[in-house]
C-alpha cells in the first residue's frame, strides 16, 4: 500500500469516528486485528441495560468521487468472510450480551466531506457471533 494511500484511509476513519460519536456511538477498537484479519472501527451504543447495547463491526471506504461505484459495493463475499472471522476473534475475548451488526461507513470527497452510515450493511456467511 503506498505511503499515501494508507494515510487517507487513516482520516477517512477518523471522520468515521468523529461521525459515531456524534451519532451517540462509542468506540470500542479502532483498526483491531488478529491473523487473518482486521477490522476499522468496533463501536457500541448503549442501551438502558447490557441486553440492550449494540455493538457494530464497521468497515470504512473511501472514494474521491462515486464513478467507479459507490465505496460499499468494494465489501464483497471475500472481505465479509475475513470481517466476520476477525469479529469471532474479537468476541471469544468477550462476554457480549447485546445484538450485534456489521456496518459499512462511505466516505467520499476530495476532502472526505460526505458519510453515510449503513447499519447491518450484510450479515456475513457463516456467521453466527
Amino acid at each position: 500500500m503506498h505511503p499515501d494511500t494508507a494515510e487517507i484511509g487513516r482520516q477517512a476513519e477518523e471522520k468515521a469516528a468523529e461521525f459515531l460519536e456524534r451519532s451517540g456511538w462509542r468506540i470500542m477498537a479502532r483498526r483491531y486485528h488478529c491473523f487473518g484479519g482486521e477490522i476499522d472501527l468496533i463501536a457500541v451504543k448503549e442501551g438502558r441495560s447490557r441486553d440492550e447495547d449494540h455493538l457494530a463491526f464497521v468497515e470504512v471506504k473511501y472514494r474521491r468521487n462515486c464513478r467507479m461505484g459507490r465505496p460499499a459495493e468494494a465489501v464483497d463475499y471475500r472481505k465479509q468472510r475475513r470481517l466476520a472471522y476477525t469479529a469471532g476473534r474479537f468476541l471469544a475475548g468477550q462476554q457480549w450480551q447485546g445484538t450485534l451488526s456489521f456496518d459499512i461507513m462511505e466516505v467520499s470527497g476530495a476532502a472526505m466531506e460526505h458519510i453515510v452510515h449503513i447499519p447491518n450493511a450484510f450479515c456475513p456467511p457463516g456467521f453466527y457471533g
